[in-house]
């Protein structure tokens, strides 16, 4: 019984554990089951995805069109097709679609935007990045920035060139050493503008460190970094370029490495806070406009290495206190020092050679120049600089001139500026000897009203203290001071001198003989408050900035056999209300009509062939304009600023619309655009709101970088072609839709 008993236990147990295994058995299936269920929707979910990837490919190319994201890098005729912008570059990586759920299998590779089509980062060709948001959304398909060192850099691995910064700025940038395992070398702007993207660098980064490896700071590379106080340049920096620094307002001190062998072209222009700079001693030459208005530069150390100081180095360093010019240094440049009001003794030393003129220009507070007795070319008297020989008085001090001078008696020839800067000069005494007197002598001395010449003079003559030729066929220099309001040229003169009424505040009218067959350049240059002037008719030129800064002067004849109007002509008469520019002429110069804001009428004839680069920038009043048939295209910035334009028809003749040709013309809202144009230049439209519509002829070949950018209220553009060549995003920063038709 018991020997029974056992056996059925066993027997039991026997059932139950095979039970048991077949429990875990179907249990282990339906586990299996379930995976493998999982893995077929994972599967159909992979493939759900991938085609929702697919449609967010096929719509990407369309939303770079419609959308604009800008793309620098442009593209040819061979190339271009309606669909797409040549060469765009996005990096991101897929953060989601829309009803994807944990668990499902999601494409995650890095994604890159190029000809159009969204490819794996591994197989697109270093282009141009296009900056975008942060996150882009398509379709149902949301992808993210990539955050990886090359997407916040534009950077040329073969030159190891960084030349933007794409990403946040903040107080402190280090630059990379490398990128993509490739050497950064150098850190170059462009023309005008910094590396940084972002316009909040100017008023954010303070501090920037340079690694070592770099060995150039190329042009612009930070300019306009108006809080950037602090920035760290290795020792192995060769090469600083010009306008690298320019604008850093907040820049107190920097240190240079030995090694670099200039200070470039406006290197430090305007940075007014920088107090004081050691030259490092490896520098040969400080080069044009380098410390232009750093007003607070109180000290600098100019090495026995440097050999050239260059045209208006120092100009407005007005804290700038008596630097010592080595005994290394062979040439200074025009008006190096000028408006340096904190000199007040200089010495020259025996090195110097060459000099141009002006070098202490202004320089209020000059008591003394004195040169060592050892140079072969310029000597110093009483403080006073000559030529060696005694021939030419170069520089007399601005502090040491009284309101009656007398030039010594011996000299041949006073030098540009000799006598400038000093309100406290009322008459000059011209003696017998002085055979050269240039423009411009006398210069900023605000209250000189007699200019009085030696009667045995042979080349020179004065009448009531204004200076002419001995003849009295050409009027020289009509002194500044005089408080007449009006004059008549007398009727001996046959030419005006150049500058020969600059700066003659008092005048209101000029009086000019029918004698008269030439005007020199500038010669009425800034009379601000002159009113009346009536030009000769034998006049064949309208000289360089004949009437520039004369903000009074509301109307003027143009005579009938001018051929010329030059640069700057008329620029800045700010009440000019219209001109008439006669049938014969043929060349209108750059800027001639230039800041005329109150300018509403110009009339242009035919026979003008040529209109220079900004003719009419910022005629803010002009409301219309006809284009001559006799030019062939619209130079840059022709009409730039003229915000009262509201419609204009380039004609047949215009092939080529240069860059910014009709930027800012905020009320333009109709242009016709000519079959024969070839070229619409880098935004040669921007800004221009109001414009709702424009069609582009189909034998325009090329439309550059933001040739309509803000164009706010540009809903449709018509391009009458399939191919050409486009930079960037033309149609920039606007809700147009655009639409081709052929």
């Amino acid at each position: 019984m018991e020997a029974f008993a056992l056996k059925r236990k066993k027997g039991i147990s026997l059932i139950i554990l095979v039970i048991t295994i077949v429990v875990i058995i179907i249990l282990a299936g339906v586990v299996i089951l379930e995976l493998n269920n999982d893995d077929v929707i994972g599967k159909a979910n992979e493939v759900k995805y991938k085609t929702d990837i697919d449609a967010f490919k096929n719509e990407l190319s369309i939303y770079i069109d419609t959308q604009h994201i800008e793309n620098k890098r442009g593209f040819n005729a061979d190339t271009f097709n309606a669909n797409m912008i040549t060469n765009p570059k996005i990096t991101g990586v897929i953060k989601s679609i829309d009803g994807a759920k944990n668990g499902d299998i999601l494409y995650t590779d890095i994604l890159e935007v190029r000809n159009g089509k969204l490819v794996l980062s591994n197989s697109v060709e270093d282009t141009d990045i296009i900056k975008w948001s942060q996150e882009l959304k398509i379709g149902k398909v949301t992808i993210v920035k990539e955050e990886s060192t090359n997407s916040l850099w534009e950077f040329d691995p073969d030159t190891g060139t960084i030349t933007k910064y794409w990403g946040t700025v903040s107080n402190t940038l280090t630059i990379p050493n490398y990128i993509d395992g490739v050497a950064v070398t150098r850190i170059q702007g462009t023309e005008s503008q910094s590396i940084f993207d972002n316009e909040d660098y100017r008023y954010t980064l303070n501090e920037i460190i340079i690694p070592e490896g770099i060995t150039t700071i190329g042009g612009f590379v930070f300019d306009n970094c108006e809080v950037l106080s602090s920035i760290t340049i290795p020792i192995g920096v060769t090469t600083i370029e010009e306008h690298a620094f320019e604008c850093c307002h907040s820049l107190t001190k920097i240190t240079l490495p030995n090694g670099i062998t200039t200070i470039p072209y406006k290197a430090f222009y305007d940075c007014f806070n920088l107090i004081s700079i050691d030259i490092p001693s490896s520098v040969i030459e400080i080069e044009v406009r380098a410390f232009e208005q750093c007003r607070a530069l109180s000290r600098v150390t100019i090495p026995d290495s440097v050999k050239t100081i260059q045209n208006h180095a120092f100009v407005e360093c007005n804290s700038l206190t008596n630097p010592t010019i080595p005994n290394s240094v062979t040439t200074i440049g025009q008006q190096a020092f000028e408006h340096c009001n904190s000199l007040t003794n200089m010495t020259i030393p025996e090195s110097v050679i060459d000099m141009e003129y002006g070098i202490f220009m202004e320089c209020s507070s000059l008591q003394s120049i004195t040169v060592s007795p050892n140079n072969p070319e310029f000597c110093s008297i009483d403080g006073v600089m000559y030529s060696k020989d005694l021939y030419s008085l170069v520089s007399y001090p601005s502090a040491k001139v009284t309101s009656t001078m007398v030039v010594p008696n011996g000299i041949g020839e006073l030098w540009p500026n000799a006598y400038n800067g000093s309100d406290d000069l009322v008459t000059l005494t011209i003696p017998a000897d002085v055979e050269y007197i240039p423009e411009g002598v006398t210069d900023s001395c605000a209250n000189i009203t007699n200019i009085n010449v030696d009667a045995s003079n042979a080349n020179y003559s004065s009448v009531s203290g204004i200076l002419f030729n001995k003849n009295k066929t050409s009027i020289l220099m009509y002194s500044t001071g005089k408080t007449a309001t009006s004059y008549t040229i007398p009727s001996t003169v046959t030419k005006i001198g150049p500058y020969a009424f600059e700066w003659c505040p008092s005048l209101l009218s000029i009086t000019i003989p029918a004698t008269v067959t030439v005007i020199e350049d500038a010669a009425f240059y800034c009379c601000n408050n002159l009113t009346t002037i009536t030009l000769p008719t034998a006049i064949t030129r309208i000289p360089y900035n004949l009437f520039d800064g004369c903000s009074n002067l509301a109307n003027i004849v143009i005579p009938s056999n001018v051929k010329t109007i030059q640069s700057y002509a008329f620029s800045t008469c700010e009440k000019l209300l219209s001109i008439i520019i006669p049938n014969g002429v043929t060349t209108i110069e750059e800027d001639a009509f230039g800041w005329c804001y109150a300018l509403k009428s110009v009339t242009i004839p035919n026979s003008v062939t040529s209109i220079g680069i900004y003719a009419f920038v910022s005629c803010e009043s002009l409301s219309s304009i006809t284009i001559p048939t006799g030019i062939t295209s619209i130079e840059m910035g022709t009409f730039e600023g003229c915000k009262s334009l509201t419609n204009v028809v380039i004609p047949s003749n215009i092939k080529t619309i240069q860059g910014w040709a009709f930027n800012n013309c905020d009320n333009l809202s109709s242009v016709t655009l000519p079959n024969g144009l070839t070229l619409i230049g880098e935004g040669a439209f921007n800004a221009c709101y109001k414009m709702p519509s424009i069609t582009i002829p189909n034998s325009v070949t090329t439309i550059e970088w933001h040739a309509f950018n803000w164009c706010d209220a540009l809903t449709s553009i018509t391009i009458n072609k399939t191919n050409g060549s486009i930079t960037g995003a033309p149609w920039g920063n606007n809700p147009a839709v655009v639409t081709w038709t052929m």
